[in-house]
This record gives C-alpha cells, sequence and structure tokens, in this order.
C-alpha cells in the first residue's frame, strides 16, 4: 500500500467526523485509519505507543517514517487529491506546521 496508515483516537468525535471527511475524498485510498484503541502499534510503527498515540494522532508512512500532530494532519492531507493536496502540502512544512500545533493541540 502506498499512502499513509493514520492511527487516531477511535472514542473522539471530532477525529472520527474529520476521518469520514478525509475517507470520502480519499478517492485512490491512500489513507488506512486505524484508531489507536484496537490497532498493534508496534507492527505499525516500531516503538509506537499507546500513550503517544492517546495524546495525538500519528501518520506513518510504509517505510516507517511518522510524524505527529499538526503536522500528521498536514500529512494525510497531501494524500488527498485537489485542494487538499496543496493545503498538505503548505502545511507540512516544519515552520507551517509548529504555527499550527498550538491550534491542534486546543482541537
Amino acid at each position: 500500500m502506498s499512502g499513509l496508515v493514520v492511527v487516531y483516537d477511535g472514542d473522539c468525535g471530532i477525529c472520527d467526523k474529520l476521518r469520514q471527511m478525509a475517507v470520502k475524498r480519499d478517492r485512490k485510498q491512500r489513507l488506512k485509519f486505524v484508531p489507536f484503541q484496537a490497532a498493534d502499534l508496534n507492527a505499525i510503527s516500531p516503538g509506537l505507543t499507546v500513550e503517544m498515540t492517546s495524546r495525538a494522532l500519528y501518520a506513518v508512512r510504509q517505510d516507517g517514517k511518522r510524524w505527529h500532530g499538526a503536522q500528521a494532519v498536514f500529512m494525510s492531507m497531501r494524500e488527498l487529491p485537489g485542494v487538499w493536496k496543496v493545503i498538505g502540502a503548505v502545511g507540512s512544512l516544519k515552520p507551517v506546521s509548529l504555527i499550527a500545533e498550538p491550534f491542534y493541540r486546543v482541537v
């Protein structure tokens, strides 16, 4: 599978709504969403823990590279078509994602 495994909080209503929106737009099925509560985290990314994933969203590439928080959101958006890909590309730049991180934490 190309794309990303997105590890999210399956008990979070906001997280689930955003997941649903992304799935609708993900025509090429490049994102695989897995709630951390039901995931084999070590198989997804060695060293990834429940403690880590209970505090932030994680996006994990097939080669094992992973991102968390706002940067994970933007990296996931890069996998979607159209304007979402553009927003994700700009947002995933380190300075932009660092600025976005406090807003991610509020949500």
